[in-house]
């Protein structure tokens, strides 16, 4: 079976969501080297996304994933 395509302002919600949540995990009060450490994407690049130098909604969706799994498994401890 296979899931139907997100179209439109559902998919539009979805992006703006997924970059809100990847915003505030890169505004939180961890440090770059934490984020990488347990991303495993290097504190260069998450570096890079905190000052502005990269912009979120460029990131790439390998990079994105392991952002939100990571802000997920944060919020699960919680």
């Amino acid at each position: 079976m296979t899931a139907k395509p997100l179209k439109g302002a559902k998919l539009k919600n979805l992006i703006k969501q997924a970059e809100s949540e990847i915003k505030e995990l890169l505004d939180s009060d961890l440090t770059s080297y934490e984020i990488g450490k347990r991303s495993g994407i290097s504190n260069q690049v998450i570096d890079r996304y905190r000052k502005g130098t990269n912009i979120i909604e460029n990131m790439t969706l390998k990079t994105a994933k392991k952002l939100l799994e990571l802000k997920k498994s944060i919020e699960d401890k919680k």
